[in-house]
């Protein structure tokens, strides 16, 4: 147990003094921060050593365009860039004015300024392009490029997404990014209806499309599959032909929810469904789990109802024949009453004859005289 004024206290900055000053024990006072506070402090520090030695680095990618309606920030635009021969990415930022000289989709090699900045409670490296020029024959595909390749998919007959309820307590899959809310938004449309589903969430990292279609293709227990995040400069890397092809042939209705009002993505237009946000989807959900609540409640009243028409039939056939019965007992009564009837008739007629019937006797024989 600490004294109220035991000797000295030092701050955590003094750590690395001795813990015991002239037979003074020391209390060291910890400095206790949120875990945001410590990335944010942490991510200065790697930039305060990065910005000491400071070098542009060079290197080849493939710029991501970003969506049209994507807004600038004090001149600054985000967007992503692609290795030319894999599918890793990392977010970039470029100033506006340089927009217009920019090979989008296309190998070029990028001179800029590694950064550090935490994004979603993550610490990752950002470039910042100062200058870019085509180079190499490495370029990602083009939209119409896309859609003449994946144009049998798109066309194909789409799954409704309700036949996934047609089961008690559906497997919904929901795939989304390692620190995304999107889950937070979809649970708080349906909030106390998640017992009658089954949601299981699948983290990863939503900017690496390798393991986006990983996950679409080991979730196919599930009843749906959806695919969620809640937007950003890098949503177009999820048009990677890897993820296309895991949706277009994935055994179970998809559906996705990526948060992005324009630039419809290739993605959409071959999944079974598209919503324009989480919350969206959360939303189609509560009322479908809604709706078919009531359809099993409908089910379930017109069973009962049918069994009280059934038992209401069965009563109605055993009073018809109680009332035959009694129809017949009162015949057979009236039958013996009739008998009963005849027979004391019978006996009255013979008990009020006056004379009985009795035999002639013959006259005495008359005397002769002589």
């Amino acid at each position: 147990m600490t004294e109220a004024n035991p000797g000295k206290t030092v701050s955590g900055s003094d750590r690395g003094m001795s813990q015991v000053d002239a037979g003074v024990p020391v209390v060291v006072e910890e400095t206790v921060l949120s875990l945001a506070s410590f990335l944010m402090s942490l991510t200065a520090r790697i930039n305060r050593g990065n910005d000491a030695n400071i070098q542009p680095v060079s290197i080849r990618a493939i710029p991501i365009k970003p969506p049209s309606n994507r807004k600038s920030y004090n001149g600054i635009l985000y967007c992503g860039l692609q290795d030319p021969n894999g599918r890793e990415t990392i977010d970039a930022s470029i100033a506006e004015k340089l927009i217009e000289s920019v090979p989008w989709g296309v190998e070029s090699t990028i001179v800029g300024l590694v950064n550090y900045r935490v994004n979603s409670g993550q610490i990752r490296p950002e470039i910042r392009i100062d200058s870019l020029r085509e180079s190499g024959n490495g370029r990602l595909r083009s939209r119409g490029e896309l859609e003449k390749r994946w144009a049998e998919s798109i066309r194909r007959p789409k799954r409704k997404l309700v036949s996934a309820f047609n089961v008690d307590r559906p497997r919904i899959a929901l795939v989304t990014g390692i620190t995304s809310v999107a889950i937070d938004d979809i649970r708080s449309q349906v909030a106390g209806l998640e017992e009658f589903i089954d949601l299981i969430v699948i983290r990863i990292a939503m900017t690496q499309p390798t393991e986006v279609a990983a996950a679409i293709r080991n979730s196919i227990d599930a009843n749906l599959l959806v695919l969620a995040r809640g937007g950003g400069q890098d949503v177009a890397s999820l048009d990677d032909e890897d993820v296309i092809d895991a949706v277009a042939n994935s055994p179970i209705p998809v559906a996705v929810a990526l948060g992005h009002a324009t630039d419809r993505l290739i993605l959409d237009t071959v999944a079974d469904f598209s919503f324009p946000t989480p919350t969206a989807f959360g939303s189609w959900m509560r009322t479908t789990i809604e709706q078919r609540r009531a359809h099993l409640r409908q089910l379930e009243e017109a069973k009962s109802l049918g069994e009280s028409r059934d038992l209401r039939t069965q009563l109605q056939q055993l009073q018809d024949s109680n009332t035959n019965l009694v129809k017949n007992l009162d015949k057979a009564a009236e039958s013996r009453q009739e008998v009963e009837t005849k027979l004391v008739a019978s006996r009255r007629h013979y008990s009020t004859r006056s004379t009985p019937f009795e035999p002639r006797r013959k006259p005495p024989a008359r005397r002769t005289t002589t």
